[in-house]
């Protein structure tokens, strides 16, 4: 037997693999051995070098001589992508088959193996059968494995597992999505035992921060109950690799058409669009290449490049492939590539991980990355075979994107990955967790964290922001008066106990994840057809029926626009326009950041060698070695020879244009050092020289530069504030106060509190598959963020700090060139412009594009209300608007039916059959949550409760009456009173009663959140108010947002009323359904009838 293959593998699965294959790859064969050893291993290779059967074949040899049982599930793969899950599911199907066929030959048996995936895609039936027919070999998401451990018939299906692979360990390892991940593997070893744990990577740094994160630690408990951890050893696995890329830079001349206008794609070229070049050259290259990938930035861009080649070579030659198209679209896509009946797909990152397309002769990258890792999982894509070259071009698009295709073809010519960090206790990811591990039983505290410690992202989660994040889970800021921070687990803090409220399950499955929702409309193709793909909020609004635009190759025409979708017909014709996704921009590389100061400097240097360096080193083209030569010379001479940005420098253009802007100056502040720094940079300089000049100063940052807006117009005064500025922030406790004051009212931070508030489960989804439009989830966030900015420890808050600073922001690079600036070692060489410097021609298109993160902005605080006012209103329906609008205006609001408002009111108050509290539990728990209920709604509400309940809770009331059976404990708790100066009794729990009689006023809020609209009578009647004390009451809970009031009542006749507004506004919702005309189906028996009736020619009494 070969020494790369390990003993315990089956003869038989040997001989099949080297007929099929050949010699193992390095990674196989140093992997296989310490697999079947059972250590946990680490295997990182570059792509196509078999990495799949690196982590299966042992697994296949296990089942074939019966160490694992084929009839239950044994073996659990997770990957980032659903579409990586089915690709890997059919590559462990066709192998299965064959051995099954290679063993029956030779008259051996090989088990039947299935391989089943569990993803948002996967079917209620398959589920189903899942957990009655339990697959061999599970493959899965982090979401979809997190959503299973929240179900017992998930545990249930999990409990056998022996083998955890762990695919693009990389691309999960420093995000939220990861920590979930961890998490959940953590929570699988705790319940099933120790098993084995493989992860795969082709790009990931550093190897041991990675092993440590795959292996975390085992908790081991002595026997005195006290807690120890212990680290799982895991065996990195990375041989040498020969692996060969083959990069050109490319700058393909450009017809001589008329220049494009501004769009997501770059900036404008002197003669014609960049567009039309790459185009132009890639069509050509098309008929000498078998299956070519495109791969570019954005879904915009992937769609506008699809469009342009389809237009130069022909209908069907390319299609796009990225995230916003359905599953079924972007398989068919992936097939057609595979088969090689499709020339070219431009893609974004949808194909950049493991998903098997076949023989890809050539990629092309449509602008350059900024990152090595992914310039390197695209390039791989091409040459996918063990021993084969990967080859690319790269087109970028303007100067600075030249100058990154230098920088990248150095990166990728070294290998050199930027490190990946993990996340550190991420506090929006604990409590989703917390409540997840208390769902089926009590737990106590002290265990629950001795366990989380012993998962990878919670190794040093401190216990004061543990208790924390138990604390918001228990409700201990419900006196914030916002329902999202109501309790979602019972706290017993004397036994030190939690479990998860009635509706937690709910709420993790419709609601639990780490995805951020942008509220993206479905597309489908009209009458009730299927799925087409998604659409951003912005994109849609901006449309109308009628309107034509492409997608995926085709164009469509707009025939419905709903609240949940937007329904689409095909046309025979070019569209009118491109869709847009607005989204996140992630940071330039530090690797490459450094490479492009480096070859600044190298120019800056020695300019004569430049060009030959570029041509000879690092793969350009005659006429892009001669651009970016150009590009730089001019640079070089618009700074009057000034220093270009480098390591130990940085460029200041001072640009003022007296036409457009004649008493204000635009900074551009050239660094190149990526987003993570320029954006606090530019955030702390925007603040400090704030609050020098006493105005506003605009900022802008991208990878390149920070654009500053001035109220200036003299040279030496604008480079005076910006200098001092400069030198105030090199105080490094400066620079934190500035950029914290900056950063509390930005987009950035108000992004990253809306999407961790929403990991947090405090701002759930609408349901399953409904759509939450994302100013509606904005506008939520806002509303949490006033209530809760006040609590320092607030978990959320705290994660959105440091989510922002340690993670988005790089703040030791950061401080270092602030310090650097201040102290001279990084100079600052500034100049004047008229007209702008090549770099800040490339950057200064930014400066037309709306703001990255407009709508998150925190700075709201009464108008936060005023959703009509909001910035990113724009993103409303129609429908939504006009329900906006009515919640202002009274004048405006229509009549509500009678009708509607009471079955709001019964299921506001839980009082209708399906609504109401089925538990003792679930009933204190209402009583806890709506404060007080009047007796006659208390009645109401017990008559709606299974009858042993409402007995149970009608004796509970009894105080001479000391056991109420089973259900004593809780409630027992409950108690009828009276407020001072009410008429009406209601039941409160005992232990808030002295409170609501010491200050009755505050219950208000919270009280009207779980009724509909109240006469100030009755409200004066429950809480004993005057007439004139419940009027200023209720006017001042609509002038902070949490209530409507209305001297007409509603419509309803009974005098001045109050609604909470989030009440008033699923009122109006409710009416404009109720108001919809909807016609009833008739059978398909009485159409022949029907004909006949319009045609005239049967009696009526015929139609059925």
């Amino acid at each position: 037997m070969p020494s790369h293959f390990p003993e315990s593998f089956h003869p038989l699965l040997r001989d099949w693999f080297i007929e099929r294959y050949g010699h193992p790859t390095p990674v196989q064969a140093a992997a296989w051995p310490r697999i079947a050893a059972g250590e946990h291993v680490l295997a990182s290779a570059p792509t196509g070098t078999g990495k799949t059967l690196t982590a299966f074949l042992d697994a296949l040899s296990r089942f074939a001589n019966g160490s694992l049982d084929p009839d239950r599930l044994s073996v659990l793969y997770v990957s980032p992508l659903k579409a990586l899950n089915e690709d890997v599911r059919l590559n462990l199907i066709e192998p299965a088959k064959e051995l099954s066929a290679y063993f029956a030959a030779r008259g051996e048996r090989f088990p039947r193996i299935r391989v089943a995936t569990r993803s948002g895609d996967t079917t209620q039936a398959e589920r189903r059968r899942a957990l009655s027919d339990p697959p061999s070999i599970l493959c899965t998401t982090p979401e979809s494995l997190s959503i299973l451990l929240a179900s017992k018939g998930g545990l249930g299906l999990l409990s056998g597992i022996r083998l955890v692979v762990l695919d693009e360990i990389h691309a999960l390892m420093g995000t939220r999505r990861g920590a979930l991940l961890a998490c959940s593997v953590g929570r699988l070893a705790l319940m099933c035992g120790e098993f084995q744990r493989v992860a795969l990577s082709a790009t990931v740094n550093p190897f041991e921060a990675a092993a440590r994160f795959v292996g975390a630690r085992r908790l081991v408990r002595k026997a005195d109950g006290v807690a120890s951890w212990e680290e799982r050893p895991v065996a990195i696995v990375a041989p040498p690799t020969d692996k060969r890329y083959e990069l050109s830079v490319l700058w393909p001349a450009v017809p001589l058409v008329a220049p494009s206008p501004f769009d997501d794609g770059g900036v404008r070229d002197g003669v014609a669009s960049r567009y039309a070049a790459i185009v132009g050259d890639l069509a050509a290259r098309l008929a000498e290449e078998r299956g070519v990938i495109a791969f570019t930035d954005s879904r915009r861009r992937a769609e506008r490049l699809a469009a342009m080649l389809n237009e130069a070579v022909g209908e069907g030659t390319a299609w796009a492939h990225h995230g916003s198209l359905s599953r079924d679209v972007r398989r068919a896509v992936e097939r057609r590539l595979k088969e090689g009946s499709l020339p070219c797909v431009v893609a974004t990152s949808s194909l950049e991980l493991g998903i098997d397309v076949g023989s890809v002769g050539l990629v092309a990258l449509a602008g350059t990355p900024s990152r090595a890792d992914q310039a390197l999982q695209r390039l791989g894509r091409s040459g996918h075979r063990v021993g084969q070259t990967s080859r690319g071009l790269v087109y970028p698009f303007h100067g600075l994107d030249l100058l990154q295709a230098a920088a990248i073809a150095e990166a990728v010519a070294a290998a050199d990955v930027d490190p990946v960090k993990a996340a550190s206790a991420p506090l929006d990811v604990l409590a989703q967790v917390l409540l997840s591990m208390a769902l089926f039983e009590p737990r106590k505290l002290d265990e629950l964290f001795d366990e989380l410690r012993s998962f990878a992202p919670y190794v040093d989660l401190d216990r004061d922001e543990y208790d924390a994040v138990v604390g918001m889970l228990s409700g201990r800021y419900a006196g914030t008066r916002v329902k999202e921070l109501a309790a979602r687990v019972y706290l017993d803090t004397e036994n030190g106990i939690i479990r998860a409220r009635e509706g937690a399950a709910m709420l993790l499955y419709s609601s639990g994840g780490a995805i951020p929702d942008r509220g993206y409309y479905s597309m489908r193709l009209a009458g009730g057809g299927a799925r087409i793909g998604e659409l951003d909020e912005e994109f849609v609004f901006e449309r109308r029926v009628g309107n034509s635009f492409n997608f995926g190759a085709q164009a469509w025409r707009i025939v419905a626009i709903g609240d949940e979708s937007v329904e689409v017909v095909p046309l025979d014709r070019d569209a009118d326009f491109m869709p847009f996704w607005k989204a996140e921009k992630a940071s330039r590389g530090i690797s490459v950041a450094d490479r492009m100061l480096g070859l600044c400097e190298s120019f800056f240097r020695e300019p004569a060698g430049f060009g030959v360096r570029l041509r000879d080193e690092l793969g350009f083209s005659d006429e892009a070695a001669d651009t970016l030569v150009s590009f730089l010379a001019r640079q070089v001479r618009s700074q009057g020879g000034a220093l270009l940005p480098t390591a130990h420098s940085v460029s200041i253009e001072m640009h003022r244009d007296p036409d457009r802007r004649p008493d204000s100056t635009a900074v551009f502040i050239h660094t190149l050092r990526g987003l993570s720094v320029n954006e606090p940079f530019g955030l702390a300089l925007a603040a400090c020289m704030g609050e020098r000049l006493g105005a506003t100063v605009d900022r802008l940052s991208n990878d390149d530069s920070i654009f500053l807006l001035m109220p200036l117009s003299d040279r030496e005064e604008v480079r005076a504030v910006v200098r001092d500025a400069i030198d105030e922030i090199g105080d490094s406790s400066r620079l934190a106060s500035l950029l914290r004051a900056g950063l509390e009212d930005s987009g950035a931070f108000g992004a990253a509190f809306r999407e961790n508030a929403g990991r947090a489960l405090l701002l759930p989804k609408a349901g399953f598959s409904r759509r939450t439009p994302l100013w509606i989830t904005r506008l939520r966030a806002k509303r949490l963020f006033e209530r809760v900015r006040g609590y320092p420890d607030f978990p959320v808050v705290k994660e959105s700090w440091r989510s922002v600073l340690q993670e988005r922001y790089d703040m030791p690079r950061l401080s270092n060139l602030c310090a650097g600036l201040a102290d001279g070692h990084v100079a600052a060489a500034f100049f004047s412009s008229i007209v702008p410097s090549p770099f800040g021609d490339s950057s200064g298109w930014a400066e037309t594009n709306r703001y990255l993160y407009e709508g998150d902005q925190m700075h709201a605080a009464p108008s936060a209300y005023a959703v009509g006012k909001q910035s990113d209103s724009g993103a409303q329906s129609v429908g939504d608007r006009a329900i906006e609008n009515a919640l202002q205006d009274s004048l405006l609001r229509p009549t509500i039916p009678a009708s509607v408002m009471a079955t709001y009111g019964r299921r506001a108050r839980r009082e209708e059959p399906g609504w109401n509290p089925e538990t003792p539990d679930a009933l204190a728990d209402w009583v806890d949550e709506r404060v007080l209920i009047p007796l006659d709604e208390w009645a109401a509400l017990l008559s709606a409760c299974p009858g042993e309940l409402a007995l149970a809770a009608s004796a509970a009331l009894d105080t001479e009456s000391s056991s109420s059976g089973g259900h004593s404990g809780i409630l027992s708790r409950l108690r009828t009173m009276r407020l001072p100066g009410a008429r009406i009794e209601a039941v409160a729990r005992r232990e808030r009663i002295a409170e609501l009689e010491r200050d009755p006023q505050s219950a208000v809020a919270p009280w009207l959140s779980s009724c509909g609209p109240v006469s100030l009578d009755r409200l004066g009647s429950i809480f004993g108010l005057e007439h004139d004390d419940a009027a200023r009451l209720c006017r001042s809970l609509e002038e902070s947002g949490e209530a409507v009031f209305d001297e007409r009542g509603f419509g309803q006749g009974q005098g001045p009323a109050v609604c909470s507004r989030d009440g008033l506004e699923a009122l109006l919702r409710m009416t404009r359904r109720a108001a919809r005309p909807s016609i009833k189906p008739r059978p398909a028996g009485s159409l022949a009838g029907f004909l006949a009736l319009v045609q005239k020619v049967g009696q009526v009494g015929q139609v059925g």
